[in-house]
């Protein structure tokens, strides 16, 4: 994809915005739905608690909740990319100690 900027309308929590990106426009309307869905699920399940709250306030809240997801996915994949790189070095130790041995020795 070029480096090219194109304007994209989006709509959060009902108010719309134009923004400048050089996002796949499905990717990016991926994202959006995303983000609205996470603020919109903030507006309804915490109504009692942010009932004088400003639109504001609930973004804050979903940026939160979406970090917390970044950095839980990033820690689990942390954590498998670790588990991978032991067994593969285990395999490769194995790989290279059965090769030693089919080398011939010299006398």
């Amino acid at each position: 994809m070029d480096d090219k900027k194109v304007p994209l309308q989006i709509t959060l929590l009902g108010e719309t915005f134009e923004i400048l990106g050089d996002l796949d426009p499905v990717y990016a309307n991926e994202i959006i739905q995303y983000v609205d869905n996470q603020m919109n699920r903030i507006t309804k399940t915490s109504s009692n608690i942010l009932s004088s709250s400003t639109k504001s306030k609930v973004a804050l809240l979903a940026c939160l909740n979406l970090a917390d997801e970044l950095f839980k996915e990033r820690r689990h994949w942390i954590e498998k990319t670790k588990e991978l790189t032991q067994i593969l070095e285990g395999a490769l130790k194995e790989r290279i100690s059965k090769t030693k041995e089919k080398i011939p020795k010299e006398a």
